[in-house]
């Protein structure tokens, strides 16, 4: 599939987005819908701002609505700080991001998750509100401290995922060269499934991006490789890859329905 291709699915699920968009720039769970969805609008601004800095045509006007939208948000008082992060973080991704605002929201930081913690160092490294030094100082700390268990929640679209992409963002953007960014790179890639994706859609989806900001202008090399697979019955076979390439390895039937490892 190639790039012009790749270009117009792009443009077709923009489209297609903005059908959803309600009269004061929120957006529905599913064509039809008739009341917003707050994290709904969340991963949907996300979607568009992420597509906008990459180059891509998106409705300025419609875009804008929603950014005014969740800047008006900010004002409930009874916003899950989770969500107010996030807000804060797509608010710096648009340039609309007031610093004011920034620090009266880091007074909720003691009630933020890690994933919260990193939104507001991420929005704050895209807003320019702290220096070089102080970010890394700060996302330092962050990345030293334990990390908590996550916990799920339907109405975020149970992202498991979702915490160590924002990490490896965090590590790319503000210490790229720290063994820190390694690390989270290698933990996110441990989380691939073998059918090709981690957990959910949402969780593919800021995995790839994350991913493919850490890989960005990254020349792997072109010869062969080889890899070495232990076959349920304990056996090792030595297969070698030309990149890009694919081969085909066969399975003893019995072996595998005892053992499925391979």
């Amino acid at each position: 599939m190639g790039i012009e291709e790749v270009d117009r699915f792009i443009k077709v699920g923009i489209d297609r987005l903005f059908t959803m968009q309600t009269g004061d720039g929120e957006f529905v769970y599913w064509p039809g819908h008739r009341y917003a969805h707050p994290w709904g609008t969340i991963y949907a601004v996300a979607a568009l701002s992420v597509a906008k800095a990459q180059g891509i045509t998106v409705w300025e006007e419609g875009l804008a609505k929603s950014v005014k939208q969740l800047r008006n948000s900010l004002y409930h008082r009874d916003m899950p700080a989770a969500r107010r992060a996030f807000i804060f973080y797509l608010l710096a991704m648009n340039q609309s991001l007031e610093p004011n605002g920034y620090w009266r929201a880091k007074e909720d930081e003691p009630r933020m998750t890690r994933e919260g913690k990193l939104l507001m160092l991420l929005a704050a490294k895209h807003a320019g509100i702290l220096s070089p030094s102080e970010l890394k100082t700060a996302l330092k700390s962050l990345l030293a401290a334990k990390e908590e268990s996550y916990t799920s929640y339907w109405e975020e679209f149970e992202a498991l995922y979702r915490g160590p992409a924002l990490e490896l963002l965090a590590t790319q953007s503000i210490m790229p060269d720290d063994p820190a960014t390694g690390k989270a790179a290698q933990k996110l890639l441990a989380g691939l499934g073998k059918d090709g994706r981690w957990t959910s859609t949402s969780d593919t989806g800021w995995a790839l991006l994350a991913l493919g900001e850490h890989f960005k202008g990254v020349v792997f090399e072109e010869g062969t490789s080889e890899v070495t697979v232990t076959l349920p019955q304990g056996a090792t076979q030595t297969l070698t890859l030309d990149p890009g390439g694919a081969r085909r390895l066969t399975l003893d039937p019995g072996a595998f329905l005892k053992n499925p490892v391979v």
